[in-house]
C-alpha cells in the first residue's frame, strides 16, 4: 500500500508539473522561435507548419488567424522601451515609420486578448487610416482618454468596424483602404487609440501586423526597425 500511494504521489506531482509548464508556456507567450526586436516579440514559426505543440495552443489562446510568415508577420508587445508593463493607467506614445509590407495594421487588445471595449469604437488604426503625411513618420497615443500623448492631430478614423479590426485583414484589392465608416465627430477625428474605459481597466498589449512583408522582414525580423512604445506618465 505504501508503494502504491508513493507511486500515486510521484503520478499526480509529475501531471501537475506537466500542466504548470504548459499553462505558463501558452500564457507567458513563450515559443518556439521567439524573437525579440525592443519591446516587440515575433516568432518564426507561428503559423507556419513547423509550429511546435505550444505555439499552435498559444495562437488558439491569443490570436484569432495566425497566416504563414511569408503572408504576414505578427508583431506583440506588452511593455513599454523601458521594459514595463503596458497598462490602462499610463499614457502611451507609440512613434513609427512607414514599416516594410505591403500593408499593415496596430491593435490593442486586453488582458484577455479581446479587443478592448469603447464607446468611440476604435480597436485599430493602419498605414491607410493614421493621420499622416504620405507615406511619412506617424505618431499614436495610446491611452483611456485622447489628448494625453500630444499625438492628437485631425485626420482619419480608425477602423470602426469590430469584424475589420479584429481579423486585422488589408483592403481588398482594387481598394483604397478598409469599408464604410460612419461620419467621425471632431473628437473622434484624433491619432488616438483607447487602452480601456478607465486607468482602472489594466493591462493591455499591441499587435502589429505586417502582411505581405518585404523578404528582409521574413528572414530577420529582428532587424526590422519597428514603431517606439514611450511611457509619458501614469495616474
Amino acid at each position: 500500500m505504501a508503494r502504491l500511494a508513493h507511486v500515486t504521489l510521484a503520478l499526480g506531482v509529475v501531471l501537475l508539473l506537466g500542466l504548470g509548464s504548459a499553462y505558463y508556456a501558452v500564457r507567458s507567450g513563450l515559443s518556439g522561435g521567439e524573437i525579440a526586436n525592443g519591446p516587440w516579440r515575433s516568432s518564426r514559426v507561428t503559423g507556419s507548419t513547423d509550429a511546435d505543440l505550444y505555439t499552435r495552443a498559444r495562437v488558439a489562446v491569443g490570436a484569432l488567424l495566425a497566416l504563414a510568415p511569408s503572408e504576414t508577420i505578427y508583431f506583440n508587445a506588452d511593455t513599454d522601451a523601458d521594459g514595463q508593463p503596458l497598462e490602462a493607467r499610463c499614457d502611451y506614445r507609440v512613434d513609427g515609420e512607414e514599416l516594410p509590407a505591403r500593408w499593415w495594421s496596430i491593435t490593442a487588445y486586453g488582458a484577455d486578448h479581446f479587443l478592448i471595449p469603447n464607446d468611440a469604437g476604435r480597436y485599430s488604426f493602419s498605414q491607410t487610416t493614421l493621420a499622416r503625411e504620405p507615406g511619412g513618420p506617424w505618431t499614436l497615443e495610446v491611452s483611456t482618454e485622447p489628448g494625453r500623448a500630444g499625438a492628437s492631430r485631425p485626420g482619419p478614423r480608425s477602423e470602426a468596424q469590430p469584424s475589420e479590426a479584429a481579423q486585422g485583414a488589408p483592403p481588398a484589392s482594387g481598394t483604397s483602404g478598409p469599408g464604410p465608416r460612419s461620419e467621425a465627430q471632431p473628437s473622434e477625428a484624433l491619432n488616438w487609440l483607447p487602452s480601456g474605459e478607465s486607468a482602472a481597466s489594466g493591462p493591455f498589449a499591441l499587435t502589429l501586423r505586417l502582411y505581405n512583408p518585404a523578404p528582409e522582414v521574413v528572414e530577420q525580423p529582428g532587424t526590422v526597425a519597428l514603431p517606439r512604445i514611450a511611457r509619458l506618465g501614469c495616474r
